[in-house]
């Protein structure tokens, strides 16, 4: 699995000298590289969401309101869902299809 500033770079959505800017820091503040480039300014949060699904190799879904299955949602406690930032999208026979927040977790 490649690591996630080298992808960043790869795909141009920073460059070296931010890369090695946000890696000194994080050695220093111990927190996630992503937060760090976003803190900065380099990095929008919708892009470090879609690098980690690049990273994971987990489709990226930009989710409107109405791919929302209220019916399927409504089967999960709110508590649950909000707790692990997940949102049930689709069902089919044995599976449950669901968006994440933080593909890492």
């Amino acid at each position: 699995m490649a690591l996630i500033g080298e992808l960043m770079v790869k795909y141009g959505i920073i460059n070296e000298q931010q890369l090695d800017e946000a890696l000194t820091l994080q050695k220093k503040e111990k927190k996630r590289l992503g937060e760090i480039l976003i803190a900065l300014g380099y990095l929008h949060p919708k892009d470090l969401i879609w690098i980690l699904s690049e990273q994971a190799d987990i489709p990226f879904v930009d989710l409107k309101p109405e791919m929302l299955d209220n019916q399927l949602i409504n089967l999960f406690p709110k508590d649950v869902l909000c707790e692990s930032k997940a949102v049930p999208l689709y069902e089919t026979e044995n599976k449950i299809y669901v968006a994440i927040g933080d593909p890492a977790n």
